[in-house]
């Protein structure tokens, strides 16, 4: 009974178990699907206690009642609403996210030509629902099931649509010749290719709504209440209100996340990290051992890399270079801290073949670089989307808060102005404060953008950030002042 008035009045949460949806949501939030529910249950029931306690005291007549009622239940939607819009971003971020661990299985299969060496790459590079799944196909695979069989199954339960057929052909025919894994490997990167090119281009569309609705229209407004004389301070906080929605609604890049923050995918945008590994595998081509391409390539790239380099991290790898330490690099610690998990990855791979020749090594560790690079291609161009959105933003967001900071500090006059065309009467005669309202608005859009996220990479920890937003708070300040003090010396 309770699923049916919860599923009536809020809508229904099913979606929490596609991809493992829940633990990303409660990860996220910190919260579960039961606890919201329980939540909505729990409000809609005192809800319905508070209107027949209006309706016993005879509080309310009957149509504030009606409205009360239907303002309860719309906002019930919208929550319902933003959920599903959360579930969206995720179902981007993870089917882009999909075509990127394709491609990586289909690269490291041409390469190591084991299905069982594929599936604990995948495995082991923690990749958000794509590792789970390879990880439980291995487990089963254990107990007696063939690997090809389990992963079969786990790819029909956790993945659906286009994605899902790509991944079972890849699975059932990989093993049938070089061929049909390059073709597989070209079709895979036409498809990412065209999928982020169409998720890209809504960044426009996003960032369009975003500046508009959120900067740039609140300035209009305010100076049509103001001219027409209808603003008070309901309709000033209902704006603020528009604001702070329409900031979380629009946000351009939420559709791109997997480009921002920290990503297994990014070290594939680090030109330095392809460039090691394209001269490591240049000179495992020349004929040079594998230690001896390591440590050449290792010299090159501290003496290079002026950043990220302590002290400590560069006695470490000397002392890797001069063999005072193991001489595997899988177990160096200095290493694990100095490159990535996916780099020393692909090292260990490489490191597989160069015990049966260092040249078929060095031309798998190329292969593989390229490849790699070419995804890591596709990941700049959705950061440099972003930038773009951002900075475009940044300048609206910029001119916009001038606009405001100008009307708010000539309000007095815009009501005047109103006063004379509209020919108030009575105690309409003179300008009302409304300052409380126009400084309120104009911090809440100095801050913007604001993020309910509790990922450290979403959160405002950088210093940077927090002084930005308050140079914008100060300059709005500023305006506003040297308007109001310029009107008020004029008149």
């Amino acid at each position: 009974m309770l699923d049916i008035i919860m599923n009536l009045l809020f809508g229904t949460l099913d979606f929490f178990e596609v991809l493992n949806y829940s633990s990303y949501w409660k990860s996220k939030y910190r919260t579960t699907r039961h606890q919201i529910e329980n939540s909505i249950i729990l409000l809609i029931f005192l809800f319905l206690f508070l209107v027949i306690i209006q309706v016993i005291m005879s509080l309310v007549n009957l149509e504030f009642l009606v409205l009360e009622t239907i303002c309860f239940f719309v906002c019930l939607r919208l929550l319902n609403y933003f959920i599903r819009q959360d579930f969206k971003n995720f179902m981007v971020k993870a089917e882009i996210l999909g075509y990127f661990v394709l491609h990586e299985l289909l690269i490291v299969l041409e390469t190591s030509k084991s299905l069982k060496d594929a599936t604990k790459f995948i495995m082991s590079s923690n990749y958000q629902i794509y590792s789970d799944i390879f990880r439980a196909s291995l487990i089963k695979s254990h107990f007696g099931y063939p690997l090809k069989e389990t992963l079969r199954v786990q790819i029909k339960n956790q993945i659906s649509g286009e994605l899902r057929r790509i991944f079972l052909n890849v699975i059932d025919t990989w093993d049938i010749g070089t061929e049909t894994t390059q073709f597989s490997t070209s079709m895979v990167l036409s498809h990412l290719s065209e999928y982020i090119r169409e998720e890209t281009d809504k960044v426009d569309t996003w960032g369009s709504l975003f500046s508009g609705i959120t900067f740039l229209s609140p300035p209009v407004i305010l100076c049509f209440l103001l001219i027409s004389g209808q603003i008070n301070n309901i309709i000033g906080f209902g704006l603020i209100s528009l604001v702070f929605v329409a900031s979380i609604i629009f946000r351009p890049e939420k559709q791109l996340s997997v480009f921002a923050g920290h990503s297994p995918l990014l070290p594939f945008t680090d030109d330095r990290t392809v460039e090691f590994l394209m001269i490591h595998a240049e000179n495992l081509l020349s004929g040079l051992s594998y230690k001896k391409s390591l440590n050449k390539a290792l010299n090159l790239y501290v003496e290079n890399s002026t950043e990220g380099l302590t002290s400590s991290v560069k006695d470490a790898l000397v002392s890797f270079r001069l063999c005072a330490d193991p001489t595997s690099f899988t177990d160096f610690e200095a290493f694990q801290n100095f490159f990535s998990s996916r780099t020393l990855q692909i090292l260990a791979l490489v490191e597989k073949f160069s015990s049966i020749s260092t040249r078929i090594a060095g031309s798998k560790l190329l292969m593989i670089t390229e490849e790699m690079n070419k995804t890591g291609n596709l990941l700049r161009i959705g950061k440099a989307r972003l930038k773009a959105t951002a900075f475009q933003t940044a300048i609206i967001q910029f001119f916009a808060l001038i606009s405001l900071a100008f009307i708010s500090g000539a309000s007095p006059l815009f009501q005047l102005i109103s006063i004379s065309v509209w020919g108030y009467s009575g105690n309409a005669n003179k300008a009302v404060n409304f300052d409380a309202i126009f400084i309120f608005l104009g911090f809440l859009m100095s801050m913007l953008p604001i993020y309910f996220d509790f990922n450290l990479e979403h959160r405002l920890k950088s210093s940077s950030a927090i002084i930005v937003r308050i140079t914008r708070f100060i300059l709005f300040l500023i305006v506003f002042i040297v308007t109001r003090e310029f009107l008020n010396g004029s008149f």
